[in-house]
């Protein structure tokens, strides 16, 4: 199966084994995920801060709008970065959430790396990563990316296998990014895959 996914004004043809694809983040789709995003802890081991849990609904519908207007590069002062967010579903059910920052190696967010991702607990160990990172590098690499880079935590076995199977590498731990990444986020390394 073939669908297009906007990002970063670009429209780029997406291909998929079945009914699970990506989505974007807007307003309009607040309803349809804010159970997915109150499912997925505040904070839980080796993931990212889930500030949407626990927000009512129209906190939860602004907060969208907010990551809408992240995409299309407005409001970079209060966002500082241009970063895609998307949600996998599975036919209409949300599964997690995925984001693409803009590739600009030469920021300040050489800690961050393009790619986040998680998925709802009551669907982990049963692909969906997999699936939606698949897709996510595909749309990195129509839209030019030639190296994509993820940060996870050192302790993260699942994610660190998952990023293997897709080839990523550990960038040295002398390299400049490597660093970065340590002194902001201790515990974590950066992986990076050549496009």
């Amino acid at each position: 199966m073939e669908y297009t996914l906007k990002c970063f004004g670009e429209i780029v043809p997406i291909t998929t084994e079945d009914n699970i694809k990506l989505v974007p983040i807007t307003e309009d789709l607040s309803e349809k995920i804010y159970d997915m995003y109150q499912e997925i802890p505040y904070e839980e081991k080796f993931q990212d801060v889930n500030i949407a849990n626990g927000m009512s609904h129209d906190t939860f519908r602004k907060y969208c709008a907010l990551l809408e207007l992240a995409e299309q590069n407005i409001l970079l002062s209060y966002i500082e970065q241009q970063i895609a967010h998307f949600v996998l579903f599975d036919g209409d059910y949300p599964i997690g959430w995925f984001s693409l920052r803009v590739e600009d190696l030469n920021k300040s967010y050489l800690h961050s790396g393009h790619i986040g991702y998680t998925i709802r607990p009551s669907k982990r160990k049963q692909g969906y990563a997999t699936k939606g990172l698949t897709q996510v590098l595909q749309l990195a690499k129509a839209l030019g990316y030639k190296q994509v880079c993820i940060t996870t935590d050192d302790q993260n076995i699942p994610s660190q296998n998952l990023i293997a199977k897709f080839g990523f590498r550990p960038f040295p731990a002398d390299s400049e990014r490597q660093k970065i990444t340590k002194s902001v986020y201790h515990g974590m390394s950066q992986y990076y895959l050549d496009l």
